[in-house]
């Protein structure tokens, strides 16, 4: 925890407001975000592609060596 000390040391030395801000966690994921997530993304990602609503081309217009 030393690294966390030097840190809070320079920002106190700075007068940074940041040095008084709570170092907790402020935000919480959702129970099982992680276990369904890479099926939605997917899904979501078929279906944009379906749709092709960008109308990009096929082939890349300029040939790439």
């Amino acid at each position: 925890m030393k690294e966390h000390n030097d840190i809070l040391e320079e920002l106190k030395s700075w007068g940074s407001p940041l040095a008084d801000m709570s170092r907790a966690m402020p935000f919480t994921v959702p129970e099982g975000y992680f276990s369904s997530f890479e099926k939605e993304l997917v899904a979501s990602l078929a279906v944009e592609n379906s749709n092709d609503m960008l109308h990009l081309p096929k082939q890349a217009p300029l040939p790439v060596p």
